[in-house]
């Protein structure tokens, strides 16, 4: 639980921070990369993690991932660059994912599957309180000691998770292999690539490049090969990182569709909007910050509802797409919200999203978990938590690409081309933007709202599939409570 502080609260400090960052590091054009970066290498990781839970005694991983986690922050914390500072990111995501799919491995091997909801909503309410800090922390820091702080907190925090890890954790041997089994290398290098060349498509796709352009066609070509080759490869390994038959289940396909989908609507608004705020609405850092915890809030006390009547009942799916369906909601809502933003208009609907994802976002690993033997635990949990980091990844990367490459084409549309805005875009921080001349504050006030309307606008029916696909999952009604 308190390795899992380490990698919630880095997904949600940075938020009010990166108009500083990228003011002081004059990258404004690259710092939805340092979201990107975390997310996407952090896809990769929870995969290789949840295999590797399979094989290797989880205490042993943990503790890996927590020290590559340190690792990457320390790298991150010394940035003199954008470019090191995604490299940072970069390497915490591989930590990161580690400590997101070992926590919740660990803890589904320990209970009974009838309990598991009950414990990963316990689970998820570290994840809230850890994610309100984040938001308000990083508000402070951009207004007090300074971004990089954000990183240095991590030291502590992780040297002390790897002492109580190595003095508290009991060892767990792996379940015995079967002879001539090996480790699927070739299934991993191609999940690799699949999921790198995937990610930098859409990111760059339509944005920094256009669609026809000879590096979009060949990242879309190399994404084609290598998922054909993967699934090839996944058909006759003898131990496959992917096994096939979770596809066969809809208790598996559906739930991580669905996380897909509602990973990207999570980052894409916990990406762009505190920024948005800061930039466009003359929000402070610590406000927007501030704006973000009924978020996490209500993302909390959602979880802990389902996870607790999941347990008792087994009934779920009327929460799941009842869940998403909000998400669609308040993402919808937020987006006609250009007109007439105030604190506590954002603050209920960012809530109300947070509402939505915990009733279905949380919940669809445990749904996926309870639909095969334990003896797979990890592997499903880290192949469902891959499809949920993939959307984050788009989240992060892809939709802060659009909504970077909106915003500039607005400005070329509206402004001279000798325009300071222009001229100094990637380093512009919210206090450069207050004094700007009027004429040019207004016109990015102009592309900000533009921008930001037209992205989440975009985000609302992702949440809307969501809700479809989970209204078909498979759910079995319990006679009496579980065993406590």
């Amino acid at each position: 639980m308190l390795a899992q502080v380490l990698s919630s609260m880095n997904q949600t400090v940075l938020a009010p921070l990166l108009p500083v960052m990228s003011g002081e590091l004059g990258g404004a054009s690259l710092m939805y990369l340092v979201f990107g970066a975390y997310v996407l290498s952090m896809a990769v990781a929870v995969m290789l993690y949840g295999k590797g839970g399979d094989l290797v005694d989880r205490k042993t991983l943990m503790t890996l991932a927590v020290v590559v986690f340190v690792v990457g922050s320390t790298i991150a914390a010394l940035a003199p660059s954008v470019g090191q500072l995604i490299v940072g990111r970069f390497v915490q995501g591989v930590g990161g994912g580690g400590i997101v799919v070992l926590a919740q491995a660990i803890v589904a091997a320990a209970v009974a599957p009838q309990l598991r909801g009950k414990y990963v909503a316990i689970m998820n309410t570290v994840y809230g309180f850890a994610s309100v800090g984040g938001p308000l922390l990083g508000g402070w820091l951009a207004d007090g000691p300074g971004w990089r702080w954000a990183f240095w907190i991590s030291l502590p925090v992780g040297a002390l998770a790897v002492v109580i890890i190595a003095r508290a954790m009991p060892s767990a041997a792996p379940a015995p292999r079967a002879p001539g089994l090996r480790v699927d290398a070739a299934g991993a290098a191609l999940m690799c690539v699949a999921t790198s060349s995937v990610v930098l498509m859409l990111t760059w796709g339509g944005t920094h490049r256009p669609w026809s352009d000879p590096w979009i066609i060949a990242l879309a070509a190399l994404a084609a090969v290598s998922v054909c080759a993967l699934l090839v490869v996944e058909r006759h390994a003898s131990d496959p990182l992917i096994p096939p038959v979770l596809f066969l289940d809809r208790n598996f396909v559906l739930p991580s569709v669905a996380g897909l989908l509602l990973g990207i609507v999570m980052l894409g608004v916990v990406a762009n909007l505190p920024t948005y705020l800061q930039m466009a609405a003359g929000v402070s850092a610590a406000t927007s910050g501030a704006i973000m915890i009924p978020m996490i809030f209500c993302m909390t006390i959602a979880g802990l509802i389902a996870g607790q009547r999941m347990s008792r009942t087994g009934r779920s799916r009327w929460m799941l797409t009842g869940g998403a369906g909000t998400a669609a909601l308040a993402t919808a809502l937020l987006a006609r919200l250009v007109d007439h933003v105030s604190p506590w208009s954002v603050g209920a609907l960012i809530g109300l999203l947070g509402t939505g994802l915990g009733f279905s976002m949380i919940m669809v690993v445990v749904v996926a978990q309870n639909a095969f033997p334990d003896s797979l635990i990890s592997t499903v949990t880290g192949v469902s938590n891959y499809a949920r980091q993939i959307g984050m990844a788009v989240g992060a990367t892809a939709v802060g690409g659009i909504f970077t490459s909106l915003l500039l084409g607005e400005l070329r549309d509206t402004v001279r081309p000798d325009s300071a805005v222009l001229a100094g875009f990637n380093d512009l921080t919210p206090a450069l933007v207050a004094a700007l001349p009027t004429a040019d504050r207004l016109a990015l006030t102009a592309a900000y709202t533009h921008a930001y309307s037209t992205v989440f606008l975009w985000l609302a029916p992702c949440a809307l599939v969501a809700a479809v696909c989970l209204a078909f999952v498979r759910e079995e009604q319990r006679s009496s409570p579980p065993p406590t």
